[in-house]
């Protein structure tokens, strides 16, 4: 079955002196679906330099080249080729993700010995139109099997990063692993501490969306990968304040699983733009078991935990501060018994995370008893919310019709007058009627007789 790749690049493989090999996901993905991938991973036995000067004469232009690992970027500005030698690896001792040794030009025979999994160990000769399979791996993606391209112990003791993508394919592919394989990788889940924590971050970004990967990817694909890192214990390595609620029982007559089962299938029953903080939204729940032998209080530890869990992998400051609000908050009115004056003011002061905090809500319901109801503190909030749209109740003290400076011509200073703007459009959330501009210039002329009243009793 022919790999169908654009014209130009064919011609480019066929004036090359050495096979160019097609191989690792574009392979394997074209034998499961007839799709072929954005971008496509080929190899040979030339020297990235010379791959980079025979491309050039057929339209195409290097985008980045790494000497050091024989790889190499090339487009034609429609799609990108990443080119690396063929190439024998030595690592050192632990799970380094940086071989200590490569040895270049060495065949695609030699080359699918340094490969992860057999799956991903095909090669396609481009300008020869055939396969090359030296390890089987077209039998492996017929049946939907993950095995190991040598030893599975020493696949995993070269390169701790494979026990996250033994995760990430499972969950993408929809591939069942050997056993042989689960085995080694819990054996040698601690060698994930030898890979650098924006190679995990990255790692985890794509397991979390592995339901996604492909258009025959699983649609619970990114919760059974989470569950290989549960199972291989990696997930212990990589947040282990996240695997404390492993056997951690909850109360029967609100929640199905124990603590950590239960994040589980938080994370997949949530809509993708909140799947971290679903992951982690109980995370402080172990910290106070084991302090009080009670759960109480734990969204705000989980808070603080969950900063220290991401900071620790490198995410951006943006998303710790969004998915610690969310995991803060998640358990606001879960017993439907929040003021609704507070439910309004928190909405207006937060409205640009509400939405994600719904999903949030709706999430942990459905993960505590499997129902597939609406939560309550759903349907509660998201009348309020339409109600205060339909009332025009104000998002922001931009949106209120009195300017600052109208409040500088009252007499409000640069010191009192945010806490004034605050105070106004505090009233206007509550009752929205307020916020008209005669209506608010009379509140606050007498908000500031009534602070000008106080001021002068203190001077006295």
């Amino acid at each position: 079955m022919r790999l169908p790749l654009p014209e130009n690049f064919i011609n480019l493989c066929k004036n090359s002196p050495a096979p160019v090999y097609a191989v690792g996901g574009a392979v394997r993905d074209f034998l499961i679906s007839g799709e072929i991938s954005a971008d496509i991973d080929v190899c040979g036995d030339l020297l990235p330099e010379a791959f980079i000067s025979l491309a050039e004469k057929f339209g195409f232009h290097a985008v980045a080249i790494y000497k050091r690992t024989g790889t190499a970027v090339v487009t034609d500005g429609k799609r990108k080729y990443e080119y690396s030698v063929t190439r024998e690896e030595v690592y050192p001792a632990g799970g380094a993700h940086t071989p200590q040794s490569v040895t270049f030009s060495v065949g695609a025979e030699k080359d699918a010995l340094r490969r992860d999994f057999k799956c991903n160990a095909v090669y396609y000769d481009i300008a020869g139109d055939k396969y090359i399979d030296p390890l089987d791996g077209i039998k492996d993606v017929n049946a939907r099997v993950i095995s190991a391209a040598t030893l599975p112990e020493e696949v995993f003791s070269h390169d701790g990063l494979r026990l996250m993508r033994l995760a990430r394919f499972t969950g993408e592919l929809g591939f069942t692993i050997e056993r042989e394989m689960l085995s080694a990788a819990k054996k040698f889940a601690r060698n994930v501490k030898d890979v650098s924590a924006e190679r995990v971050k990255a790692e985890l970004d794509r397991i979390l969306h592995a339901d996604a990967a492909h258009s025959f990817s699983p649609a619970d694909g990114h919760y059974r990968a989470l569950k290989v890192l549960d199972e291989t214990r990696v997930l212990d390595e990589i947040m282990p304040e996240l695997t404390l609620g492993r056997g951690m029982a909850q109360r029967s007559d609100f929640h199905k699983y124990d603590v950590l089962e239960h994040s589980l299938r938080c994370a997949c029953y949530a809509d993708e733009k909140v799947r971290l903080a679903a992951l982690l939204h109980d995370v402080g729940k172990p910290e106070r078991f084991i302090a009080t032998g009670k759960y109480y209080g734990h969204a705000d530890t989980g808070g603080l935990i969950a900063k220290d869990v991401l900071t620790r992998l490198k995410y951006d400051k943006k998303t710790v501060k969004e998915t610690c609000f969310l995991v803060k908050n998640h358990m606001l009115d879960i017993d439907g018994s929040m003021k609704e004056s507070d439910i309004k003011l928190f909405i207006a002061k937060n409205f640009g995370e509400i939405e994600k905090l719904l999903l949030i809500f709706q999430t942990d319901h459905r993960a505590s008893m499997e129902e597939n109801d609406v939560a309550p503190s759903v349907i509660r909030w998201r009348k309020i919310i339409d109600d205060m749209r339909k009332n025009g109740t104000p998002k922001s003290v931009k949106d209120l019709k009195i300017t600052a400076e109208q409040l500088k011509n009252i007499g409000f200073s640069d010191r009192i007058l945010g806490r004034e703007r605050e105070k106004l459009f505090d009233r206007c959330v509550l009752n929205s009627r307020l916020n008209d501009e005669k209506t608010l210039l009379q509140i606050a002329a007498q908000d500031f007789a009534a602070f000008a009243r106080v001021d002068e009793s203190v001077k006295k």
